[in-house]
């Protein structure tokens, strides 16, 4: 006698607001989001990838289609408007627009140098990114060739590498606990980065990172037939202390675990475990630390 069921009715009405479908940027799942509201950031349940509405899905696209240059040429085949955003010791890599799926991506292109250690190196990633599909590893669209150059499409991230960042301890705690994630993920198919640093984890504008370029990686089974004993591969600032010394014998899972340690110490500190004036003295001070 103190209510009734109408007045209980009215009342959960009044507290119930429309829920907005969203959409994960990353894997695509569906959810939905009670009281959306367009300045905050919304993260995937499953994979930690932005959530965004529909409608916002579709307005960007139709934006990359009109950022897409009219009847453009390109030397890279269908791939055009190429901004060139990295160089590194296997090529460039290029921001081009993707005319068949109206997409941009990130192109990387090794020249024919003659070099055999380049194209197996090239090759050899291509196969180990082939048999990724993580949401936070960079992912792998095309491999094709366009004469003596060899072409790399990749998914692109609009963001920054982690490369001289100094963060919150929360913060570059829960970052690098998404790269271990990701990280694992490569051990379980038995694949080790060796090259795993700042420079090669991106962060988009959400804050979700990423793990790119296995340009160095090599199967934890078979030993590389380009990577001798004695051979540092590698960026000493991050190489665990068997790797930088060459033992390659001995390179194993264990060694990405002291990269994203090294990692970790940056992103707290502003600078990396070891530094020195050349990769020697870092090798040095890694083997024989000061007491």
């Amino acid at each position: 006698g103190f209510t009734t069921l109408s007045a209980i009715e009215d009342a959960l009405h009044s507290q119930r607001s429309p829920s907005t479908p969203v959409t994960c940027r990353s894997c695509n799942a569906i959810d939905t989001v009670a009281r959306y509201d367009q300045e905050r950031v919304y993260l995937c349940k499953i994979c930690t990838g932005e959530l965004v509405t529909t409608v916002d899905l579709k307005l960007e696209a139709c934006a990359g289609i009109s950022q897409a240059p009219e009847d453009s040429e390109s030397e890279f085949g269908r791939y055009t408007s190429p901004m060139e955003i990295g160089r590194g010791g296997m090529g460039v890599v290029y921001k081009a627009w993707d005319d068949v799926h109206k997409r941009w991506v990130a192109l990387k292109v090794i020249n024919d140098t003659g070099r055999l250690e380049d194209l197996t190196r090239f090759r050899r990633e291509v196969g180990i990114a082939r048999s990724l599909h993580h949401p936070n590893i960079v992912a792998l669209f095309e491999v094709t060739h366009l004469g003596s150059r060899h072409l790399l499409a990749m998914e692109y991230i609009d963001g920054e590498t982690l490369a001289g960042r100094r963060l919150p301890p929360e913060r570059a705690a829960g970052l690098v606990a998404v790269i271990a994630r990701a990280v694992q993920y490569a051990h379980s198919r038995g694949i080790i980065h060796r090259d795993i640093k700042p420079q090669n984890i991106m962060l988009n504008r959400a804050d979700k990172p990423y793990l790119m370029d296995f340009g160095l990686a090599k199967t934890a089974e078979i030993q590389s037939s380009i990577t001798s004993a004695g051979t540092v591969m590698g960026t000493p600032c991050y190489m665990a202390p068997e790797q930088a010394i060459g033992r390659t014998s001995r390179v194993d899972r264990r060694t990405d675990v002291y990269s994203l340690g090294a990692i970790l110490y940056q992103l707290l500190t502003g600078r990396p475990p070891f530094q020195g004036a050349n990769p020697l003295v870092i090798t040095a001070s890694q083997i024989f630390p000061p007491p």
